[in-house]
């Protein structure tokens, strides 16, 4: 016997172990689809989609299976736009990273995936015209590894 396509707001609620409120607002960020049922403010939801979340609560439940699942090359356990695996490949941004790293430099690889774009990258200055602070900085880090001085210019940049 095949699953009903619908369930009323009271059955989904019910099969996810959830709240009617919390129900709407999976409906409202668009996790549940639904439909108005004639002309009365009743609607019904989507089966399927209450089945997905199930399987995503269960997933949520116990994930090193997930992680054992996702390490085989089968369901992510976060979905990105910035990555990707799929058919044994690896993506950038949708551009396979091994052409990638064939043909462009790491600093091409690094502005497509910050900004989505596989174009040249602006042009770093090697003496830029720093301010007397930025100066103070420059000079501070300059022992540094390159890894070390960009998380201290992260977090300057960011303040």
């Amino acid at each position: 016997m095949t699953a009903p396509a619908y369930m009323t707001a009271q059955e989904a609620a019910a099969a996810l172990e959830i709240s009617l409120s919390t129900l709407y607002a999976y409906v409202s960020r668009g996790l549940i689809r639904s439909e108005a049922m004639g002309k009365t403010r009743t609607r019904r939801y989507r089966s399927e989609d209450i089945r997905a979340l199930q399987h995503r609560k269960e997933q949520r439940q116990n994930p090193s299976k997930v992680a054992e699942h996702a390490l085989r090359w089968g369901e992510p356990v976060l979905e990105s736009a910035i990555s990707l695996i799929a058919d044994g490949q690896f993506y950038y941004r949708g551009q396979n990273a091994s052409a990638l790293a064939a043909t462009r430099t790491v600093e091409e690889v690094a502005w497509l995936i910050w900004t989505g774009n596989l174009c040249h990258p602006p042009a770093v200055s090697t003496d830029p015209d720093l301010s007397p602070s930025w100066q103070t900085v420059r000079h501070s880090i300059s022992h540094l590894s390159p890894f070390e001085a960009m998380q201290v210019l992260l977090t300057q940049v960011a303040s």
